[in-house]
């Protein structure tokens, strides 16, 4: 019955069937006495390693497949219970990742303020960075939940490069290897995200902001919609800030002439979607004051 369940369910649960089955076996105690703890204990459980989507998807599956077997003269009831406990699910899920969201906000300042002690230029481009993404997502409609893991994302992608060579950071010493050793920033920052319980949902596209649409990028030459959603923003929202922003190792250029190198590569290196919500955020009159 769940074989054409998403593949990000199947990410997250490695043994969807038996968590599946589980779920379900709650739904039928519901279903049979009206007592949701099961369902909400499940539910804030499960929180940890899925999103509010994926457990309301989840959820909406196993009620399905258990009226499938509820007879027509008993269906009534059991509607209204089942119905009643989509209801409370949702409103404990808004709950949970209000709290989560909370707290991942307040986690991930406290980690930029250690940063600019450090590296206060890396701080401020990692905080812009999260703020334009946050922005882009917003212009493509996606709703607050997704805007803010864009930012979020954002606001992590260059963790690693506390891991870099002062030398190399502050532009001060461009050996050869450079590019070699830069690259593995992106792996490093995965690492940092993905060891902390509150953050590693991150990981992966913290690790995939350098990845291009057409495989070109690194560091798994991954193509189009293989990049997780957060990483195609955060890389459109990282190239137009660094390039527009002072750098010890390279030029600064007038906004208006990074907006025409992104959509001179919509498509190609950029996410043509993200490319046009970054237009429409900036407004064609805010270019060259960006």
């Amino acid at each position: 019955m769940i074989a054409h369940r998403p593949p990000v369910l199947r990410e997250r649960y490695p043994d969807l069937t038996v968590a599946f089955h589980d779920l379900g076996e709650r739904v039928k105690s519901v279903a049979r006495d009206g007592n949701d703890s099961s369902v909400l204990s499940w539910v804030a459980r499960e929180t940890h390693a899925a999103s509010r989507p994926d457990i309301a998807h989840l959820l909406d599956a196993a009620i399905s497949d258990y009226l499938r077997s509820v007879a027509p003269h008993g269906r009534s009831l059991v509607t209204r219970r089942l119905d009643h406990l989509r209801s409370v699910v949702d409103s404990q899920l808004r709950e949970i990742e209000a709290r989560r969201a909370s707290s991942e906000s307040n986690y991930i300042d406290g980690m930029i303020s250690a940063l600019a002690i450090l590296h206060p230029q890396l701080a401020a481009h990692s905080t812009a960075v999260g703020s334009l993404a946050m922005r882009i997502a917003l212009a493509m409609g996606c709703n607050s939940d997704i805007a803010r893991d864009c930012a979020n994302v954002g606001r992590l992608h260059d963790l690693g490069k506390i891991r870099l060579p002062k030398n190399i950071l502050d532009g001060t010493v461009l050996p050869p290897q450079k590019h070699g050793i830069v690259e593995n920033h992106v792996r490093d920052s995965q690492e940092i995200v993905a060891r902390d319980a509150l953050l590693a949902r991150f990981a992966s596209a913290v690790r995939s902001h350098h990845e291009r649409v057409d495989g070109s990028g690194y560091p798994d030459r991954l193509v189009g919609h293989e990049i997780p959603f957060e990483a195609r923003v955060v890389a459109v929202a990282d190239v137009f800030h660094a390039m527009t922003s002072p750098r010890a190792y390279a030029p600064t250029y007038e906004a208006a002439e990074v907006l025409a190198y992104i959509e001179e590569q919509r498509g190609k290196l950029f996410d043509a979607d993200v490319v046009d919500a970054l237009r429409a955020t900036l407004g064609a009159a805010k270019c060259a004051a960006a």
